[in-house]
């Protein structure tokens, strides 16, 4: 028998073994849910396409964002419902190598690009080990574990799209309009965290990772959580009337208080059950992420 024929057995024993490792990246979750981060700085500082801004995307929400995603499930071994999957599969011993070397990939990538986004590329890996590792388990730290996504997520999130939007990149520090757009992203990210984390209360109690939704219980979560949102549309809505005028301010303002009340409708029929919890926050995030992209999307092209 020729040895490079691949029987169905060996293919089914590599798929088996290997496909699981891309699914632990959730490339969909980056690309839907966390896209719009990048997007929003991607327009506020200045919004020029290019071949740099393509690879910029890439190395983030492929390399990045699944790379340390992998990471943390390494450790996690989750068995019930995560962001962006119902039923992750098992972690075998090959997904922490997989995980490092898919981040490896993207921060070559993101050196391409340029020193700075390789710093903020390295600075989330660093901060994943922190967040992750069970020398430092920040996840189980509540306070901590909100600092690492508003960080990683957010802020550096909407810097790599401000730092791809142009050749050379626009100064931030100086720009009112990028500031503010940053602080949205922050306290956006932030808003939304204890809420990803009431669907996965017992099993992160079990585990003994004491993260914020454990911690403070529901209703602290999304007394939390509605206060960053509320204050993060605030930021948005002035954004967008410096930038785009009164018109848009009001759209903007108007989807925010949409979110809002959504938001506090679920937190009064709350009901301690992970399905529809799991549910309800996907739906919501896949809303508010559709929404983003396709306004970011219109004014790019209207520009």
């Amino acid at each position: 028998m020729n040895a490079d024929v691949l029987t169905p057995t060996a293919a089914a024993g590599w798929s088996g073994s290997v496909w699981p490792l891309f699914v632990h990246l959730r490339l969909h979750y980056q690309l839907v849910f966390l896209s719009p981060l990048f997007a929003w700085g991607f327009a506020l500082g200045g919004g020029e396409f290019s071949r740099r801004a393509g690879w910029g995307f890439l190395s983030f929400h492929v390399f990045l964002y699944g790379g340390i995603t992998a990471y943390n499930s390494y450790y996690d071994r989750d068995e019930g419902p995560v962001g962006g999957l119902l039923k992750p599969p098992s972690v075998t011993p090959p997904l922490l190598g997989f995980s490092l070397a898919v981040q490896a990939l993207g921060l070559a990538l993101a050196a391409l690009v340029g020193w700075e986004l390789a710093a903020l590329y390295a600075t989330v890996m660093v901060l994943s080990v922190a967040y992750s590792h069970p020398r430092f388990r920040w996840k189980a730290r509540p306070l901590l574990s909100l600092l690492v996504v508003a960080l990683g997520q957010g802020a550096v999130g909407f810097r790599a799209g401000w730092l791809c939007a142009a050749t050379p990149p626009l100064p931030l520090l100086s720009s009112s309009e990028g500031l503010l757009g940053m602080a949205a992203a922050v306290l956006l990210t932030t808003g939304f965290y204890p809420l990803s984390q009431l669907y996965q209360i017992a099993e992160d109690r079990q585990r003994g990772d004491l993260t914020f939704a454990v911690a403070y219980g529901p209703k602290a979560s999304f007394r939390f959580s509605l206060t960053c949102l509320v204050a993060g549309g605030l930021c948005i809505a002035l954004v967008v009337l410096a930038r785009f005028g009164l018109r848009d301010a009001l759209v903007a303002f108007s989807a925010q208080l949409l979110l809002w009340w959504v938001v506090l409708r679920w937190h009064r029929n709350f009901q301690n059950e992970v399905m529809g919890n799991f549910v309800t926050l996907h739906r919501l995030q896949l809303a508010v992420s559709a929404g983003t992209l396709g306004y970011v999307s219109f004014r790019l092209l209207l520009s």
